[in-house]
């Protein structure tokens, strides 16, 4: 679990132990390359293939309970992205490892993947739980 001292006055109220919101945004090259990245969570980011990103969390957490992300444009011009797909999604147990990955799809209007026109930036919101504890239950 990740050992960090996370904020109190924001509570999340949900039915999931010790919840961990993590922000990035990473900003895209020529070809898909990440330019760079702002989070304070994750430790680096990889375009590893066309249209697929790998984020690299700096701690380890019980799970992924959601990822959800965003393209906003460059400058000029559109991103040519329509869609951006978690691939860890959900509850995928990452526990085990210590430097967790979180896959991340870059999709076109035609449903393929695709990278991101230069100058545009991928925001990716994903929602991790830091306990392995369970509340309430499935009907």
């Amino acid at each position: 679990m990740a050992n960090r001292n996370f904020a109190s006055g924001g509570k999340i109220y949900m039915m999931h132990v010790s919840p961990v919101l993590v922000d990035c945004t990473i900003q895209i090259g020529a070809s898909g390359v990440v330019t760079s990245f702002t989070s304070s969570l994750v430790a680096s980011v990889a375009h590893t293939s066309t249209g697929v990103y790998t984020i690299t969390l700096q701690d380890p957490y019980s799970s992924v309970l959601s990822i959800s992300g965003s393209m906003q444009s460059p400058a000029s011009g559109l991103s040519g992205i329509v869609a951006v797909e978690g691939q860890n999604a959900p509850n995928t147990n990452i526990s085990s490892l210590t430097a967790p990955t979180i896959a991340v799809k870059t999709l076109s209007d035609a449903d393929a993947l695709a990278d991101p026109a230069s100058g545009s930036a991928l925001t990716v919101l994903m929602l991790l739980s830091n306990s392995q504890t369970k509340v309430g239950t499935s009907i």
